[in-house]
Order: C-alpha cells, then structure tokens, then sequence
C-alpha cells in the first residue's frame, strides 16, 4: 500500500487531482444545480491543475440546498455549534473509544415541544415533577438513535449525555431529575438496534437553545431545535 506521506509533493497534487477530478464529474452527474453552474464556469473534464478545479463560495450553501443524494439519504456531520443538524437531520456518529472501543451509530431529532405544552405533558408523566421556575421553560427532546456497529456492547444512551447551550453559547445546569414521559431516552442498545425516546431541558423562556451530545468528546454533535 502507498500512503499519500510517502508521496512527493508533486505526486500527492496528482493523486489529489485525479480523485477532485472524479468527484466534480460525480456531483455534475448527480445534481442538476450544481451543473448548471459549472457549466456556466466553463469547466471542463479532466482538468490538469487543482487551480482549475472549479470552486464555490460556501456562502452559497446557506442560500439553497445542493444535495448528489435524495434527501432521505442525506448525514449531515453536525460537529459544532454553527453546523448543528436540524429537526429529522441524521448526524452519523464514529468514533474509537479508549473504554468502548469502535462505535458507529446515527442520531436524529425528531421532535421538540416546549413551553406550557411541555409542561403539560411533564406534568401528566407524574404529578411530583415541579413547575420551571419563572423566566425558565422546559424543553421536551426526541432522539432517534440507530447503532450500526459496536467493538463492546451494549451501547448506553441517556440523558446525561445530552446539554442545552444558550444562543450565547453558555451551557444550562442540567443538574436536577424528572420522571420522563415514555419513550424515555435511557437504554441499553446492541448492534442493529434502534430506539426513540425523549429527554428534557429547562431554559430561558425567551432563548433559542441548541443542545449539544457528549460535549469535549470524540462522540460530540450538536442539535438545532428550531426555536
């Protein structure tokens, strides 16, 4: 096997060149969009420098959707903050823990209610869960999670592994406990499982909170619910 370090500079731009080379054509082929603008830069196949490897401005991605797979194939790669994946976006989570060793899952939120129709439904779930404090609201949060491939099982899913961050990117104390409407998001998973459940937050009545999944680790993606 060749590894790209072994390569002269000039050999690394040529393979880095063939494999852009196939990728552009693929996206041509595949999304209409796209080519109608590459047609319009006057690109042409097989180009010989990566100079002439036709480029876009990554403005543009957030004025419109250009997709080389249907949507429902889409896995979106939500790692930060300013990335976070969107309600019914899949993040596809991979990662090689020192303790759990090769993990490859898919989560997705499905769902958000907050406000008094969160409460409500808390509320209903047992009539020991306490009211939000004033300014404060409680966020309900459903995530589906789909394990494709675990080195040790099973695979643990819970509410301590999911933070609301504030729109000023301060992140919530979570440190207090609800019983949960059912699904509650708390299992074991093994490889080809899938499960749905809710988990919960409580923020400012008037913020627009993104939650992040196991903040500082490998495993980290972050969540935009819409609010």
């Amino acid at each position: 096997m060749t590894y790209p370090y072994d390569l002269k500079k000039n050999e690394k731009e040529q393979a880095l060149l063939k494999q852009l080379n196939q990728l552009t054509e693929w996206h041509v082929n595949n999304c209409a969009p796209y080519a109608a603008m590459i047609e319009k830069s006057g690109w042409q196949m097989d180009v010989q420098g990566l100079a002439d490897i036709p480029y876009l401005p990554v403005h543009l991605f957030k004025l419109m959707d250009l997709m080389s797979v249907p949507k429902e194939e889409v896995v979106k790669v939500g790692k930060t903050r300013n990335t976070a994946a969107k309600l019914n976006e899949t993040v596809l989570v991979e990662v090689d823990d020192w303790l759990d060793g090769k993990q490859k899952y898919e989560l997705t939120l499905t769902e958000v209610i907050s406000g008094q129709e969160a409460w409500s439904i808390i509320e209903q779930a047992n009539m020991f869960n306490e009211e939000p404090d004033d300014g404060m609201k409680y966020v309900l949060a459903k995530f589906k999670v789909k394990v494709h491939s675990l080195e040790v099982e099973p695979f643990d899913i819970n509410h301590a592994k999911f933070d609301a961050v504030s729109k000023a990117g301060s992140m919530y104390n979570q440190f207090f406990a609800i019983v949960t409407p059912t699904p509650d998001l708390s299992t074991d998973l093994y490889t080809g499982a899938e499960y749905e459940g809710w988990t919960y937050f409580i923020v400012s009545e008037n913020d627009s909170p993104k939650v992040v999944y196991e903040s500082k680790r490998d495993a980290e993606a972050w969540f935009d619910l819409g609010m």
